[in-house]
Parts: structure tokens; sequence; C-alpha cells
């Protein structure tokens, strides 16, 4: 009794283990086994990474006859008995694919021959009973048993940490797509602001375009004589709420206009005395946002026979010489005005084909990066959702 529990003992501890390999496209790759006649050979495998996972699978024996052939097979389970002693071949081909390496895995086993099988070292001896060759073959089904328990110990490692190692993937993956949609957000906020706020134009005759801080204030002066006719045009084309406060002063201190949190405006006036008039806008009630802003003076001739005016009127004057100097200044803020809406009319077309034109490149950057998210997502999930080894 002690020698079946000893050669239990030894056949249980005849394990085989559980190889991981790689075939190249192209490749084949064989392994050899030593076996005595009657013994009893088992291969299980199984393709883990690549292609269709598909594998070519043939078993050679001693003689060079092939026992068993499998074509593009996923898995699989093969018993045989060994007919004669000698070697035998098992090989996995990926003659098939063009590019695609596999990786498989595999476990080989041998059971000891039963007693009085033919060429089976040590023959059967008297004594041996029915009971022997029960628990002789009841070993060998343990250590099948053991072998296939180790194949699926090492299967259910290797898909545990396949999903594992796919749920973290999956998971930065998130984290970085989010991150990089939140940019996005971010950007084309940024950009598209930047890009919508107009742009300081060239100057043209008459027309001025300024920019006030926040918090600062920007004066002009204009040189009048008594009588002249003056006259201030203005409109905030940029920044906050598109709003300034304006201030006109005589050459004496006192305030002639004032206007809070204006937009837009026109403002005409008299001299009353010679001297110098101040224009001033000012930005203080904003706390952080520059106002730009376009605007334009203007000062008419003095009217003949007006008091204080250079060159007193002399006799010979007419009525009509009156009206035609009073249809010239007329004629001449008319033109101020022209040219002032001239400005506008220009300030607006530019802004609206610049921000035509930042929006079609915004639109063709935006939809770049969206292709390559597309691209990039495809290959790295790709990537990550493919089986990696596992030692």
């Amino acid at each position: 009794m002690n020698f079946l529990i000893f050669s239990i003992i030894l056949l249980i501890s005849k394990l085989s283990n559980a190889y991981i390999i790689t075939v190249d496209s192209h490749a084949e790759e064989c392994f050899f086994d030593n076996a005595i006649a009657g013994s009893k050979l088992g291969l299980m495998f199984e393709t883990i990474e690549g292609g269709f996972l598909d594998i070519d699978v043939r078993i050679t024996g001693p003689d060079g006859k092939q026992i068993y052939q499998g074509d593009k097979e996923t898995s699989g389970k093969y018993t045989f008995a060994a007919t004669e002693t000698g070697t035998y071949k098992y090989c996995f081909s990926n003659q098939m694919s063009s590019m695609t390496p596999k990786v498989l895995m595999f476990t080989m086993e041998i059971s000891e021959a039963p007693s009085g099988t033919p060429g089976a070292p040590g023959e059967s001896e008297a004594g041996h009973t029915k009971l022997d060759d029960m628990i002789r073959e009841l070993s060998g089904s343990l250590v099948g048993i053991k072998h296939e328990q180790e194949y699926m110990h090492v299967r259910d490692k290797i898909h545990r940490d396949i999903n594992e190692s796919t749920n973290s993937k999956v998971v930065w993956w998130s984290i970085f797509e989010a991150g990089i949609l939140v940019l996005m957000t971010v950007g084309q906020i940024y950009y598209l602001k930047r890009f919508l706020e107009s742009d300081t134009l060239t100057l043209t005759i008459n027309a001025y375009i300024i920019t006030v801080d926040s918090h600062a204030e920007e004066c002009f002066f204009d040189n009048a004589i008594a009588g002249s006719k003056l006259g201030l045009m203005f409109e905030t084309i940029e920044g906050g709420f598109l709003d300034i406060d304006v201030r006109i002063t005589g050459p004496d201190g006192k305030q002639i206009y004032q206007g809070d949190k204006e937009t837009s405006g026109k403002y005409t006036f008299a001299a009353t005395e010679t001297g110098t008039y101040k224009y001033c806008f000012s930005n203080q009630m904003s706390s952080m946002t520059p106002k730009v802003l376009m605007f334009t003076m203007e000062i008419s001739e003095a009217p003949s026979g007006t008091p204080g005016a250079p060159g007193e009127s002399e006799a010979g004057h007419t009525k009509l010489d009156d009206m035609i100097r009073e249809l010239s200044g007329s004629l001449v803020g008319i033109k101020h005005e022209q040219e002032y809406m001239h400005v506008r009319d220009k300030i607006h077309r530019d802004i609206n084909e610049s921000t035509n034109s930042k929006v079609v490149w915004w639109s063709i950057f935006e939809a770049g990066i969206l292709v390559l998210m597309t691209v990039g997502q495809i290959y790295y999930l790709k990537r990550f959702l493919e089986v990696k080894r596992v030692v």
C-alpha cells in the first residue's frame, strides 16, 4: 500500500507548466516532448491576442506521421496515446497571417504508461491486483485534472489582469478625454472672445480711435474763436458694456456738457468765448475693462458780424453773403459727419469680415481637433483593449 501511495504522489507531482509564447507572422514555433509507448499525452491551448485569435496546430509523432492537424483554431484540447517511444512534436503556425503576430497559451502533459503496456519500462509483476490498476488509472486521471486546473488558473489570471488593465486604461482615457474637452471649451471661449473683439483701425482725416484704460481718463483740446460752431461725435466700439463718461469744458473751466455711461452721441454747441475747449472721455467707473472708442471733433467758421470774431462786417456785405457763409458751415458739418459715418462703416465692415474669417478658421481648427481626437481614441482604445502578455 505504501508503494501505491508513493506512486500517486509521484504521478501528481509530475505537473506540466503553462507557457505563453508569441508566434510572429509567417512563422512557426515547435515544441518537443519525449514519451514512452503507451503513455497518455495531452495538449491544451488558447490564442489570447492577435488578429482573429486563430492559429494552426500540428502534432507529429516520432515516425514523422501527423497525429493531429487543426487550422485557424482559437482554442482546443487534444489527448492521445503514444503508439511508440520517442519525441513528439507540437507546432503552432502563423503562416496564414500577413502581418499580425499571435500570442497563445498552452500546456503539455504526459501521464505514466499503464502497467502491462507493451514497450513500457517495468513489466507488470505478480502480486499486482486489480485494485492496483484502478488506483494507477485514478492517479492518471488526477494528474489530468490537476493539469487542467493549472491551465484554467492561468487563464483566469490572464482574464483578470486583462479586465483590471482595461478598466484602468479606460478610466485614464476618460480622464484624459475629459481634460481635453475642458481645455477645448476654455480655449474656445477665450479664443472667440478675443477674436470677436474689434481691432484698432487706421485713422482717417478727422476721426480718431483711442483706448481708455480702466480707472483712466483721456482728454483732447481744440482752439476756437467766439461764435464758432463746435461739434463732437463719438461711439464706444469695444469693451465692457460699450459705455463711457463724456465731459466738455470751456476755456473758463465751466462744464458745457456731461454724459455718463453713454454708448454713442452727437453734441453741437456755439463757442461763447475764444480759447481752448476740452473734450474728456472717462473710464473711471470700470474696474478692469479698457474701452475703445471712435470720435471726431469739428469747428465751423464764425458767422459774419458775430461779436469777437476777427474781421468785422463791412459795408457792402449783403444778406446773400451771410446765407452762403451759413450754408458753407453746414456743408462742412455734413462732410465731417460723412467722414465719421465712413469710418463707422469701415469699422463695422472690417469687424464683420474679421469675425467671419476667425469663426471659419476656428471651426476648421475645432473640426481638426475633433478628427484627431476621434482617430486617437480609436487607436488608443484599440491598443488598450488588446490582450497583453501576462508573465
